[in-house]
């Protein structure tokens, strides 16, 4: 998530009339943590939370993603972290997106798993050279270990997987080399019906060794040119999917975390204070 988070607007902080938040039912971000461990939000449907299981390596850091946003860290073992993600969502249709990196490599590490109704969701294959890869339930003729995509240990990347009746396909940007790859598994999916979501494990607790922020959940197929864009507004800093600050306030605003009177936003507990004045919430 911004390592300022409180300049954007408490209230509302979501621009539901920018066309990327069209059909985003779920938007799962980190802030820089406050009282009771690192924090995950989900800017659309609610459901706040801690990171379940974390332990001191597994935390929020800053700075570090791509566009200076901030993310967390997972890792890798079993006594490491995970994010439980309500969501419900009836597919195909539906997209998912999310920014991560690799400390480590190995087969079968699931970055973003169902948790009901056999697994769905994207992974690292076993394939020779084990690439990322996608499953929609858990079905091998839904599946496809040899995608190609590759990935490397310590550089960032944006992956999105969108999931349509006959298939799915999964892209995979590397903005340190400025490409964009892609695979295509043409299969025809049945409908499932998902309640809830992991970051960073599965049910057979293989677990995520590295960093991953910003998952999106669409119950549509966004379009390749939504992908790009996606992209290019997650790197700039959401500055047309998030509503921010009057300039005017803003500039008289300056700190990580604002001064005492300012709390940070996206917090449940906060939206619709009575205490919001002109998206600065005093306490």
């Amino acid at each position: 998530m911004l390592n300022r988070p409180w300049k954007v607007l408490t209230s509302n902080p979501v621009n539901r009339f920018h066309p990327l938040n069209r059909g985003r039912i779920s938007w799962w971000l980190s802030i820089p943590p406050r009282a009771g461990g690192v924090r995950w939000y989900n800017l659309v449907g609610g459901g706040h939370g801690t990171v379940t299981g974390y332990y001191s390596v597994a935390t929020w850091r800053g700075s570090s993603r791509p566009g200076g946003r901030s993310h967390l860290h997972f890792g890798g073992d079993t006594s490491a972290s995970y994010c439980d993600m309500p969501c419900a969502v009836t597919g195909p249709p539906l997209t998912v997106s999310f920014w991560f990196r690799a400390s480590a490599i190995s087969p079968y590490q699931t970055l973003f798993m169902s948790r009901d109704n056999g697994p769905s969701g994207v992974h690292i294959s076993g394939a020779t050279g084990n690439p990322l890869t996608a499953i929609w339930s858990s079905a091998e003729a839904e599946y496809d270990g040899s995608t190609g995509l590759t990935v490397s240990i310590g550089r960032w990347y944006f992956a999105c997987w969108v999931v349509k009746s006959t298939g799915w396909t999964l892209y995979l940007g590397d903005p340190s080399s400025g490409t964009l790859m892609s695979h295509t598994f043409t299969s025809s999916l049945g409908s499932r019906s998902i309640t809830n979501w992991w970051a960073g494990m599965d049910s057979a607790s293989r677990f995520w060794n590295g960093d991953m922020d910003d998952i999106s959940i669409y119950n549509r197929a966004i379009t390749w040119s939504e992908m790009k864009l996606l992209y290019d507004e997650s790197w700039a800093g959401y500055p047309g999917t998030l509503r921010w600050l009057p300039s005017h306030v803003e500039a008289s605003i300056s700190g990580d975390t604002g001064p005492a009177s300012v709390r940070p936003i996206i917090d449940g507990s906060l939206i619709g204070s009575p205490n919001l004045i002109r998206g600065v919430l005093v306490r």
